[in-house]
């Protein structure tokens, strides 16, 4: 069986998505084709296959040039003392920096929290005090050059 994800998430529901395979010598290949690209298209696409052997999964980043926008997160439920992984799912190219908040805190407030420069926020093991909302800011840098004829 194979299953597509963007940033983690389920692929969006959209006829600009076609998800196929085929076989060939024993070897499946799968692929995802997108029709009218936009930024939300943006992200870090991964394609997981299993069987009974086990599983075997491979990421890629896509980036697509233009306005930075960060895609709708399901509500996620994390299990108490447990890790967490939360990737922001932005779209838009080039993006410099993610930065996460709690409320108006940022992140991380303290050693069970990392922030990971491609913008993933990372919990060491889930306590109470982490549930809530969480903010993400994208920041990139813009260069204006400056031309004169003498």
């Amino acid at each position: 069986m194979v299953t597509w994800s963007l940033d983690g998430f389920a692929l969006p529901t959209s006829e600009r998505f076609t998800v196929d395979q085929f076989v060939a010598d024993d070897v499946v290949t799968s692929y995802i084709n997108i029709t009218s690209v936009t930024t939300a298209d943006a992200g870090e696409y991964t394609c997981l296959f299993k069987n009974v052997a086990g599983e075997v999964s491979h990421s890629n980043r896509i980036n697509v040039y233009g306005e930075l926008l960060i895609r709708p997160m399901p509500e996620v439920i994390a299990i108490f003392g447990k890790p967490l992984r939360l990737k922001c799912p932005v779209g838009g190219y080039p993006v410099d920096s993610v930065t996460w908040a709690k409320g108006t805190t940022p992140l991380p407030k303290s050693v069970h929290q990392k922030v990971l420069p491609e913008g993933i926020l990372l919990f060491e093991n889930v306590v109470k005090s982490d549930a809530g909302a969480y903010q993400v800011l994208l920041f990139f840098l813009l260069f204006i050059h400056f031309f004169s004829k003498t």
